[in-house]
């Protein structure tokens, strides 16, 4: 991966725990085109104004209405970064954003970070999985105990959170990518689990190591289970300098 080196990469039967960092250049351009581009829907929003250009209608006022000027907190980019890298770097198709969860009646309030569908074994399933981003200089962060336990919960086959996942993904498949979903949905007990662990500290495996290895020894073998460190050069109070509305 250009711009990026894998700091640490452990792989077992059913998980893999790895460490990515980010060099200067590339972080700023990923935050302001590829993180930009997903946190502000930028193809919606220039298809939507496409259309009404057709209309004849003057946009110039309705451009300066939908632009917004409000800068994102970095645990809410953080989020974004982690999503965009599920995309970008391990071939998953996610299909919950966040920043809608407080504007659609059918959102999943209580629901994880990441949820879409992903590969495995040559077989797609479902991918569930939670987002943490931390400045702090312990390692591990406080948060990856979180991580850890809510993970644990998406693991288990009849948890509610995971329950409600799938359930959204299944009623809203014809939005998203139905032939995906319908294959998942064959097994629903085999999942890829998912922790992003968002940190702009040095790459130390520390972080996730130890909670990898509790959480492979707790879950199923149908599971596989993902925990990811992305290590950007760039403090998390700066995040929202480099995004482009």
């Amino acid at each position: 991966m250009n711009g990026t080196c894998n700091t640490y990469d452990q792989t077992d039967s059913h998980g893999r725990c790895v460490g990515i960092q980010f060099d200067v250049r590339y972080a700023e351009q990923y935050l302001k085109e590829d993180v930009s581009e997903r946190f502000y829907n930028k193809r919606q929003t220039d298809g939507e104004m496409s259309s009404v250009n057709e209309t004849g209608m003057n946009t110039e006022e309705l451009e300066n209405i939908l632009k917004t000027d409000t800068k994102p907190e970095g645990w809410r980019i953080g989020e974004y970064i982690a999503m965009t890298a599920m995309e970008k770097f391990f071939e998953a198709k996610l299909y919950h954003d966040p920043n809608r969860e407080t504007t659609s009646p059918n959102a999943i309030l209580t629901g994880p970070d990441l949820v879409g569908t992903a590969r495995l074994n040559g077989m797609i399933v479902f991918l569930i999985g939670e987002v943490k981003t931390s400045c702090s200089t312990r390692s591990p962060p406080d948060v990856v105990y979180d991580l850890v336990s809510e993970l644990k919960g998406l693991g288990d086959v009849y948890g509610e959170r995971a329950k409600a996942a799938i359930r959204w993904m299944v009623l809203h498949k014809r939005e998203y990518d139905e032939n995906a979903i319908n294959e998942a949905s064959k097994n629903p007990r085999r999942r890829k689990i998912t922790g992003v662990l968002v940190r702009d500290t040095a790459p130390d495996r520390n972080d996730i190591l130890t909670g990898y290895e509790k959480l492979l020894s707790h879950l199923s073998e149908d599971m596989f289970l993902l925990m990811i460190a992305l290590y950007m050069p760039i403090k998390i109070d700066d995040f929202n300098k480099f995004m482009v509305a």
